[in-house]
């Protein structure tokens, strides 16, 4: 679990560039399921940045939408690992 997370978390702070607006928001909804203070402060300050230069794309609807449903997935595939 912890290196599920800490790879996540990897992956975001590595990656945030060349990310997609629909993937950040599917990034902020794991560091939601993961209670990762890092991934939020990281989603803020990327979706912060976006808006500034006018580059966002989504509503707050939107990336909601995407963020609860990617946190869904998350908690669905952990209780299902933590079945076995």
């Amino acid at each position: 679990m912890r290196v599920l997370v800490g790879c996540i978390a990897a992956a975001m702070s590595l990656g945030a560039f060349a990310m997609t607006d629909q993937e950040v928001c599917e990034a902020y909804g794991v560091a939601l399921a993961s209670n990762s203070d890092k991934g939020r402060v990281e989603f803020m300050s990327e979706m912060e940045s976006r808006i500034e230069n006018e580059t966002w794309s989504l509503s707050a609807e939107q990336c909601n939408e995407i963020a609860m449903e990617s946190k869904y997935e998350f908690d669905l595939d952990l209780a299902i690992d933590m079945s076995y």
